[in-house]
């Protein structure tokens, strides 16, 4: 599936919970693209991050940016939000298992230390995701 057609479908189907749960405020930032990690060249990162960029403007892929404004002339098609990392979380090393739900809870917590607005991005290095109360 091409990236704007897969961003298109997560908007809807985004916008549909938001829509029965209270607010659609924020849609446009509510999936955020960090493809440039995953693609084989700068050229796919552009293309794909151009293409996100119709549906969504949260990004992290900056060849994605340049494209929309030297194609379509946008001044600023896309912005960044404050993010963990991979390395962030997964540097703490390994812990105990009866400690490691409260040691994640610290480690995601730690890199919002100081930031005021949302939204912001943890990344969550584990099978159990869903377990990792941090709110």
């Amino acid at each position: 599936m091409h990236t704007h057609a897969q961003s298109k479908t997560l908007k809807n189907v985004i916008k549909g919970y938001l829509e029965d749960t209270g607010d659609v405020a924020g849609l446009a930032f509510k999936l955020h693209d960090f493809g440039a990690r995953g693609v084989s060249s700068m050229e796919s990162a552009a293309l794909g991050g151009a293409a996100h960029l119709v549906n969504f403007m949260g990004t992290d892929t900056v060849s994605g940016v340049l494209l929309a404004r030297e194609c379509y002339g946008a001044e600023m098609a896309g912005f960044s939000i404050p993010a963990a990392e991979h390395s962030t979380i997964t540097s703490w090393g390994k812990v105990c298992m009866l400690l490691r739900m409260k040691t994640e809870c610290v480690r995601l917590r730690s890199p919002l230390n100081g930031i005021s607005l949302p939204p912001v991005v943890c990344v969550c290095s584990r099978m159990r995701w869903r377990r990792t109360a941090i709110w």
